[in-house]
């Protein structure tokens, strides 16, 4: 009984020593991971560009968005980078305007224009929102319109 009380003593270090390298391979796993995505939390919904083309990565699955010039895609880059921070309707569409706009009546004429860029975003709100749907995210990205003010906040 001895011998198996000095041979439990001789292991524990070593199961000790084990245990700590695992944790931190898997701290470094987790810091690579982070740095790799450009993410703070690899858990949370981000995105990735890559030949033109943008993704949103939700629960690792990789969702595209569409070319990275497209309204779909310059709405999550302006919204989700910070999350759940509201901006002006005004500065969300700054972000999602397109060439064409410049020719857009409504959006040239000064009493119709706050409603036709509300129409703008929310339409593409509408749009992202049936990607996410498509995908299996129904829920995941909560779009929240406030006066005049929009965020998003992922669930």
């Amino acid at each position: 009984m001895n011998m198996n009380n000095e041979d439990e003593k001789q292991e524990n270090p070593t199961r000790k020593l084990a245990g700590i390298l695992l944790e931190a391979a898997e701290k470094f796993a987790d810091v690579a991971v982070k740095k790799y995505l450009g993410v703070d939390d690899p858990t949370k919904p981000h995105l990735i560009e890559k030949d033109g083309i943008g993704y949103l990565t939700i629960k690792n699955k990789v969702i595209k968005i569409g070319a990275v010039g497209i309204r779909k895609y310059k709405l999550l880059k302006c919204l989700i980078t910070p999350f759940g921070v509201p901006k002006t309707m005004d500065a969300v569409f700054d972000q999602i305007r397109l060439s064409k706009d410049r020719r857009n009546e409504a959006l040239l004429n000064s009493i119709t224009s706050k409603a036709a860029r509300e129409e703008i975003v929310k339409n593409t709100v509408k749009e992202v929102q049936r990607i996410l749907s498509n995908n299996g995210f129904k829920k995941i990205l909560k779009f929240s319109f406030g006066n005049e003010t929009m965020k998003v906040e992922w669930r």
